[in-house]
């Protein structure tokens, strides 16, 4: 799952706004983390409950481009999907964090101007320490590299997860009704996930000051 910002850079001179200094428990549940997330609890609850029908879609990433980047100054893509190969291979059992590496070299060719970083063991201590699996920069505002992980200079990050059953959202078929069909999975580790994306994103926003955001 991408999350992805659009990105907003704190003004020069302007202090951080403060946080609040503690989060509920389900923090530390490991949605966000290598951990399997075990159960629906109460706090994931209420979150999710609160987040239900605030997410705008089924829409394909083609529609997406066309209807919110089509004026963009868009770089033409490589016509090449080799490299694509490496990030993952069905057949073979294997951890995401085997991915990261891979989707980094595969992905610079997509994105000039950006920079991504494994930052899956770099939790940022000012944002209650979520360590995201890969996060990126502008080429021309990078974190400190010792660090890595700085929501207050971060663009995008991303989440990878290998089970279907983490994805919080269904894919519809071709053929179906706007009005009836419910992309939003109801199985407690979708709903686990949808809760995270209703406590994480904020969090990035605050520290970005950015006021508008898209999730793929």
């Amino acid at each position: 799952m991408a999350r992805v910002l659009q990105s907003g850079k704190t003004p020069q001179g302007r202090p951080m706004r403060c946080l609040p200094k503690s989060l509920p428990p389900f923090k530390f549940s490991g949605a966000l983390s290598n951990a399997r997330p075990i159960r629906l609890g109460a706090t994931d609850y209420n979150f999710e409950n609160k987040m239900k029908g605030r997410f705008v879609g089924p829409m394909p990433p083609s529609l997406f481009i066309e209807k919110f980047l089509h004026n963009a100054d868009l770089p033409e893509w490589p016509n090449d999907d080799s490299a694509w190969a490496r990030v993952y291979n069905p057949f073979v059992i294997m951890k995401k964090s085997a991915m990261y590496e891979p989707f980094i070299e595969a992905v610079a060719a997509y994105t000039p101007g950006m920079k991504f970083f494994d930052t899956h063991k770099h939790p940022d201590n000012d944002a209650y320490g979520y360590a995201p699996d890969i996060s990126a920069y502008d080429e021309d505002d990078l974190p400190d590299l010792t660090r890595r992980t700085d929501f207050s200079k971060m663009s995008l990050f991303l989440e990878f997860k290998i089970s279907p059953n983490e994805d919080p959202f269904e894919d519809p078929p071709k053929k179906f009704n706007k009005e009836t069909f419910h992309f939003e999975k109801e199985s407690d580790e979708s709903k686990i996930l949808e809760a995270r994306l209703g406590d994480i994103q904020p969090l990035s926003l605050v520290l970005n000051f950015v006021s508008m955001f898209s999730q793929c």
